[in-house]
């Protein structure tokens, strides 16, 4: 049985916010810090993708192919990833997708908050 996208909406907010608190209290340079980002940046990547194609080419267009396949690098090749790469994503992207996911949640689940924090 499928996901209701809205639950998955609320699924990638969670990665998101646990990802952010990352961000905040970790050392992206720490083997751990940068792992738990790119695991949860992956993985908020691959919920987001099972949302329908028509919200995703309505919010992200032409970025998403981008978007999915920094989450196939990380999943596929984790080992050749680049951290200088993955600090450019998350200082020049990540904000961009995270305010696309918050433009999908307030377009089709209003209300809805991340459950961690």
């Amino acid at each position: 049985m499928s996901r209701d996208p809205r639950d998955n909406l609320g699924i990638a907010l969670d990665h998101l916010a646990v990802l952010d608190r990352h961000l905040a209290t970790g050392r992206l340079d720490s083997a751990m810090t940068f792992d738990a980002v790119c695991m949860r940046l992956s993985a908020a990547i691959e919920v987001v993708a099972r949302l329908p194609e028509p919200w995703l080419a309505a919010e992200f267009g032409d970025e998403w192919p981008r978007i999915r396949a920094t989450r196939n690098l990380i999943a596929h090749d984790y080992r050749s990833v680049d951290p200088a790469r993955i600090r450019q994503i998350l200082e020049h992207r990540l904000g961009r997708f995270t305010t696309g996911v918050r433009h999908l949640v307030d377009r089709h689940a209003p209300g809805l908050e991340p459950e961690l924090r």
